[in-house]
């Protein structure tokens, strides 16, 4: 059974259980946190499809998923849902969801992938925020020598050779005044698509190296070091 359908069976249950029993909604709350806490993105995903009934009774566990995530993209993919049903009242909710985030310690940096129909609600939110933001065409990165090349214009760094190189310079960034980084891959199936080794190692540098670093490992290897959020977008 897919989330949607593990959602849909537990809000079903909860539309049928009385606000005076007590346990039976603690009990409903806690089945739906656990079920759209599992995954970040794909808890993102359902809910940026999901109808407006299902934002509804979904909203009564905002604050409980985004403790059990502390992800900053899934709180802009509520207020993305709040603009979209204003007449739910959801902000309320969701303030109360973004005070379950510690910022001093985790900046929740996510690789997230995402159809071009649902970049389109959830753009305004990418670009908020006065992130360093890049956005490379997946069509035109047929190889890793133009992929670091690209990371070597955008980004402005010395040099590029290879891998362990870029990591090295992505680790660092100290000429970039930001404290906010988003790379966005448009066209994402195309990117790399006749070397999918390279692609394999695209994903995972920076998940593994890049992401990690700014999410905490920045706070353990440099001198008053301070996390930053690096999120990065793959569109198709």
């Amino acid at each position: 059974m897919n989330l949607s359908d593990r959602v849909n069976q537990v809000l079903k249950e909860r539309r049928e259980i009385s606000l005076n029993y007590d346990y039976g909604v603690e009990n409903s709350w806690e089945k739906l946190t656990a079920i759209l806490s599992e995954n970040e993105v794909k808890t993102i995903n359902y809910l940026m499809g999901c109808s407006k009934d299902n934002v509804y009774w979904t909203s009564e566990v905002f604050e409980d998923i985004s403790e059990r995530l502390q992800s900053k993209i899934f709180i802009e993919c509520l207020r993305v849902l709040d603009q979209k049903f204003s007449d739910l009242n959801l902000t309320y909710h969701i303030d109360f969801a973004e005070d379950c985030i510690k910022y001093d310690k985790l900046t929740s940096n996510t690789i997230i992938e995402l159809s071009k129909e649902k970049l389109v609600l959830l753009s305004k939110e990418i670009r908020k925020g006065n992130c360093y933001t890049i956005e490379l065409d997946g069509e035109q990165i047929q190889s890793k020598e133009q992929f670091f090349q690209s990371m070597k214009e955008k980004f402005d760094l010395s040099d590029v050779s290879g891998w362990d190189s870029l990591t090295d310079w992505m680790t660092d960034l100290s000429w970039i005044d930001s404290n906010c980084f988003k790379l966005v891959i448009y066209n994402y199936s195309e990117f790399l698509k006749d070397d999918l080794p390279a692609k394999e190692l695209f994903i995972e540098t920076f998940r593994e190296d890049i992401i990690l670093f700014w999410e905490k490992e920045v706070l353990d290897t440099v001198v008053d070091g301070k996390t930053k959020s690096f999120n990065v977008y793959l569109i198709d």
